[in-house]
């Protein structure tokens, strides 16, 4: 059977011989990568309603330009601190900076997999590409070698039948006959011709899949040293994670001991409170209202501006998530700063009591007692009477605190209850 083809869009080849399969899967693959690198007319009428929509939305889009530079203004800036953080060591940071570059690690390890993913997927099939290209190759010179092969077969045969045309012609039994003869004889004399014709097509796509095998080579280097840089930085990432991890887990340890043993604290003043308190000066099962008489009298324990940084009730460490009840109010003040008896009574304690630092608990009778902790030294002695106003220490930073200020409490039978309601 003959087929028609064309070769660099000029000669036409009628020939018997097939051509073979490679050939024509090769020269498909490289029309359709022609194709995607000529633009068409659907890609131009692509391009000309994006420029009509465009025009058209021009203040969406605009805004949609400044809300995409925000964005990598504010991606840019995060950068720029994480890299900051990363400069420090992990004991030199905060709580909340540490939290913030283990969650930038946590984004970075994430994307960085994602992209190392991508990566491998796209090395199997250029690898995949590239043993195929170079299959086609070895099949077109394997190609061109037979063909030539019967090339020379073919051109001795017919060498030899030329010489015998003469005889063949005259030998023959009828004028048609000779005739006949005449038209196979050119026949296989024109088949060497086309069968060159084939060999340079044939040799033509081996070119063709050699381009193909140093393109694909090539990708398969850059691909490679691209994965061997990404899995570098998703190494060192995962190891400075893994730092960050554990300084975070003994950050949450040791703030976990501290609320535990705060816990123990505030019970043992309870119980210190309720053995030392007359049984006589006992209060009210549950806290009077503010209005209430028995609450009457009482003044905040620091002269004003009253800057209160941390008030009553549970409070959820914003880092690490643990839950503790705050017993009092935590006012704010300078090192050295007079603290003042909210009400008058009687000095039950005065001293050291762990991780309320230097500490004053005043009876004031009724069941009410008012602590006065992390004070940088105290003016009074326990036993002793004093009146609302009279200075029973001054503002420090002992015990368990992190920057000078007074924890102010007000405990009914010992246990601690809002102080706020009952100051002016």
């Amino acid at each position: 059977m003959g087929f028609t083809r064309t070769l660099n869009q000029s000669v036409t080849i009628e020939s018997r011989v097939k051509l073979p399969t490679f050939v024509l899967r090769l020269r498909v693959k490289d029309q359709n990568q022609k194709k995607e690198t000529r633009p068409g007319r659907r890609a131009l009428a692509l391009v000309l309603v994006v420029g009509l929509t465009a025009s058209l939305l021009g203040p969406s889009v605009g805004a949609q330009e400044s809300v995409d530079e925000a964005r990598k203004e504010r991606e840019e800036v995060r950068d720029d601190r994480a890299s900051a953080l990363r400069e420090l060591e992990a004991a030199k940071l905060k709580d909340a900076e540490l939290a913030e570059l283990l969650n930038y690690l946590n984004v970075e390890i994430a994307t960085t997999e994602f992209a190392v993913d991508n990566l491998r997927q796209k090395l199997v099939v250029v690898e995949a590409e590239l043993d195929e290209a170079r299959q086609v190759q070895l099949d077109a010179l394997a190609e061109t070698e037979r063909l030539k092969e019967e090339i020379a077969t073919i051109a001795v045969a017919g060498f030899v039948r030329a010489t015998r045309k003469e005889e063949a012609f005259f030998g023959s039994g009828s004028l048609s006959d000779a005739y006949r003869q005449d038209s196979l004889i050119r026949e296989a004399n024109a088949e060497p011709a086309e069968l060159l014709d084939l060999v340079r097509v044939v040799e033509e796509e081996g070119r063709l899949a050699e381009r193909m095998v140093s393109d694909a080579a090539q990708e398969t280097i850059e691909l490679e040293s691209q994965l061997a840089s990404q899995l570098s930085a998703l190494e060192a990432d995962r190891f400075e994670s893994a730092e960050l991890k554990a300084e975070f887990e003994e950050r949450v340890g040791v703030f976990q001991d501290k609320v535990d043993q705060r816990n123990n604290d505030i019970a043992e003043l309870t119980a210190y409170i309720i053995a030392n308190t007359p049984a006589a000066s006992s209060g009210p099962a549950v806290a009077p209202p503010p209005g209430d008489p028995s609450v009457q009298g009482y003044q905040w324990p620091v002269a004003p501006p009253y800057r209160v940084s941390s008030g009553f009730g549970p409070r959820i460490h914003p880092i690490f998530g643990t839950r503790r009840q705050h017993t009092g109010l935590d006012i704010g003040g300078r090192s050295g700063d007079p603290i003042l008896a909210a009400k008058g009574g009687t000095v039950l304690s005065a001293g050291w009591r762990g991780g309320y630092g230097n500490a004053v608990v005043v009876d004031h009778g009724g069941g009410f007692s008012t602590l006065y902790a992390h004070q940088s030294s105290m003016n009074v002695v326990a036993g002793q009477a004093v009146s609302r106003g009279d200075i029973v220490g001054f503002v420090g930073n002992t015990g368990w605190s992190t920057a000078p200020h007074l924890h102010y409490e007000l405990r009914l039978n010992g246990k601690p209850i809002d102080p706020l309601p009952y100051l002016p």
